[in-house]
């Protein structure tokens, strides 16, 4: 496997391809970490339920191996928090990173969101920072039809990259669109609508822009007397950056219904779908509504059948108040129909309905193990995470394979003694499987890495690329 070295200039925040030719002054030069190639140990198999049954776990051998390893990092805390594919079979990775030293050092102020360009064998092309003083992270990110990238995130910085005007009700929410060498095209803040009840949910469109969901509490007619509906405040970018009011959808729920975690995805046709959970007389059932490109109410369903949905909602709540975070995700399938993930504390379930809402399925993961992201992949659905207490007694990254239909088809387990975990997962244009998060391990699925200055437990970003 080739040694990947690329360096950052000192005067760009973007490296272009042939900037490892000319290198930077030393003072400014910055070698990226190596990509290493590492084989693929036995992974521990990881049974789901769907449908109340164990599904058989796959052998080591069904496994694909690791065709790349990505480590970048410094003295800091480095990580891996979103990705997105490229036509070529490369991808893009959003990082945050508050290093002073290293591959993303010296960092503004805080923390710094990057963008990071990966040719399909793993080697660093370019790299953006999109950063100012303070902390800022990117939560999103997605190609765009024109070969850049859109990207949503958080900052607390007025300066930097970030001298735009504030959004309303003082949102810190930003979006921002890049071309294909990385130029930060624009950037602007999101407007906060107000009884707000979730962080926005970002859809890319097919003409480059994107729509922008909130769930909200909304005044009937705009008359507070007359009560208030939940529902999605849905806005759009379009791709030159200009924001607009799009339309609002509300949900079939009563107006005493508490409604909360939202993830949205669009279909084929420009129809939305969305993801959330409602109480019901004591039980938080999960559903999945779909809207017409017009915002109007196609069907609400289920997440699997009513007695699925509500142990999902019963398990969602009542699992461990020690909380790793809250992550629903929802895509659309290429043959119709939605697929998802809902993770609340220490349990998580993949779910699926038909695009008119029927045929639902629902496939519960152990409770060690935690899914944060999933993307089409190799035919299915791959989901990545961490497991905890992995086999060092720390978090081990986790990959899992279904088909579109929730069957178990394999999973691996990757780390060492440290805690090693994924927060985002991408299909390759090319099959292979994009797992990226971070990693404080030195051993393991790590030793060929040499780590330089870093101290123990501190973690850096880790992407690894299995198959195809």
């Amino acid at each position: 496997m080739p040694h990947h070295n690329q360096y950052l200039g000192p005067s760009s925040r973007t490296v272009p391809p042939s900037l490892p030719s000319a290198p930077s002054p030393p003072a400014f030069r910055l070698p990226i970490a190596a990509t290493v190639a590492v084989a693929l140990a036995t992974a521990a198999a990881v049974a789901i339920v769907a449908s109340a049954a164990f599904l058989p776990a796959a052998s080591a051998e069904d496994h694909p191996g690791i065709e790349w390893s990505l480590i970048l990092g410094g003295s800091g805390s480095d990580l891996f928090t979103a990705a997105a594919a490229a036509p070529d079979g490369g991808a893009a990775l959003a990082a945050e990173s508050d290093s002073s030293d290293g591959d993303f050092g010296p960092t503004l102020g805080g923390t710094d969101a990057w963008i990071v360009r990966l040719a399909p064998d793993g080697s660093v092309q370019w790299m953006t920072r999109i950063a100012g003083s303070d902390n800022e992270w990117v939560e999103w990110l997605s190609a765009a039809e024109d070969g850049g990238w859109l990207a949503l995130g958080f900052s607390l910085s007025a300066d930097g990259d970030f001298v735009v005007p504030q959004g309303k009700n003082g949102s810190r929410r930003w979006a921002a669109r890049l071309d294909s060498s990385g130029k930060l095209l624009w950037l602007r803040f999101l407007d906060a609508p107000e009884h707000e009840h979730s962080w926005p949910v970002a859809v890319a469109q097919p003409d480059g822009g994107l729509l922008i969901a909130h769930l909200i509490l909304k005044a009937k007619d705009g008359v507070p007397a007359d009560g208030f509906e939940t529902g999605l405040q849905v806005s759009r970018i379009a791709p030159a950056g200009r924001l607009s009011k799009a339309f609002f959808a509300a949900l079939p729920v009563s107006e005493s219904s508490h409604v909360w975690e939202l993830a949205a995805a669009a279909g084929p046709e420009g129809d939305l779908a969305v993801a959330y959970r409602a109480a019901d007389g004591g039980s938080y059932p999960l559903h999945v509504a779909a809207f017409s490109p017009a915002g109007k109410l196609l069907w609400d369903s289920p997440a699997g059948d009513d007695a699925d949905a509500a142990d999902i909602g019963r398990d969602l709540a009542e699992s461990p108040d020690e909380s790793p975070g809250n992550f629903y995700r929802l895509m659309a399938l290429p043959e119709g129909g939605w697929t998802g993930s809902a993770t609340d504390r220490k349990l998580s379930w993949l779910f699926g309905v038909a695009s008119d809402g029927s045929d639902a399925w629902t496939a519960r993961v152990p409770r060690n193990g935690i899914v944060r992201d999933i993307d089409l992949a190799d035919g299915g659905l791959l989901s990545a995470g961490y497991i905890l207490g992995g086999r060092d007694g720390d978090e081990d990254l986790l990959a899992i394979l279904t088909d579109q239909s929730g069957a178990f088809q394999w999973s691996a387990v990757l780390g060492g003694s440290g805690n090693d975990a994924a927060n985002t997962a991408a299909g390759l244009s090319d099959g292979g499987l994009l797992i990226a998060g971070h990693t404080e391990s030195r051993d393991g699925h790590l030793t060929a890495w040499e780590p330089s200055g870093q101290a123990e437990g501190t973690p850096s970003a880790w992407a690894v690329k299995l198959g195809p």
